[in-house]
């Protein structure tokens, strides 16, 4: 198939960038870190198309690309990259061992984690930083925090507008999902089935709150 395809092929770029990679080596062991940084992206691409075949043999694949990332990241001192890598090796190996998934507090615990450290490495503006509380708000709404949830984005979203402006994808991203997690909806069902009915919305740029019924 196409889909079958294009992973030959991204894994067949994936191994030519590591092995240029592994020529640079050769002429200087000690490579900058930005080319480490690199390395350690690939390995993690390489990860998550192996882990996308769904067979036990390809998440134990997954888990040794995995665990090359995270030691490239320990390597480059780049903590926020070693949480991520420490993520996926968890979520490999659940799937290795054919345990169920993680419940979405495990995976909460994960992001706040993760984002907190990226704070400290790159600050808040930072677009990586806004771009995983993003990810942490949508933890937060699984995990039944919406207050919070809505709140984080919120700010999140006037940040990015005052690092970025209203026309950088991040902020639109962000303000595209407060939007959506604004929205409550009540499920109605009847005899000829069941539709959702928006009993809450927002006017006048979320300064107003209008409930229907």
């Amino acid at each position: 198939s196409v889909i079958e395809q294009m992973k030959t092929e991204a894994k067949q770029t994936a191994n030519k960038m590591l092995s240029i990679i592994e020529q640079l080596k050769t002429v200087d062991p000690t490579l900058p870190k930005f080319i480490q940084k690199v390395e350690a992206r690939v390995y993690a691409c390489l990860g998550y198309i192996t882990l996308k075949e769904g067979t036990k043999e390809s998440a134990k694949t997954a888990i040794e690309y995995f665990e090359k990332y995270r030691d490239i990241c320990e390597e480059a001192d780049y903590a926020a990259g070693v949480t991520i890598a420490e993520n996926h090796i968890a979520r490999a190996k659940a799937k290795y061992e054919g345990r169920s998934k993680e419940t979405h507090e495990e995976i909460l615990e994960k992001y706040q984690k993760l984002y907190k450290q990226l704070i400290q490495q790159f600050g808040k503006e930072h677009t990586i930083t806004i771009k995983s509380g993003v990810n942490l708000a949508t933890a937060l709404r699984k995990a039944h925090c919406r207050i919070e949830a809505e709140r984080l984005l919120t700010k999140l979203v006037a940040i990015s507008k005052q690092a970025h402006g209203l026309e950088h994808n991040v902020t639109k991203s962000a303000d595209l999902t407060l939007q959506q997690f604004k929205v409550r909806c009540v499920k109605i069902k009847s005899r000829n089935g069941s539709e959702f009915f928006q009993a809450l919305r927002y006017k006048e740029d979320g300064g107003k709150c209008v409930v229907q019924g």
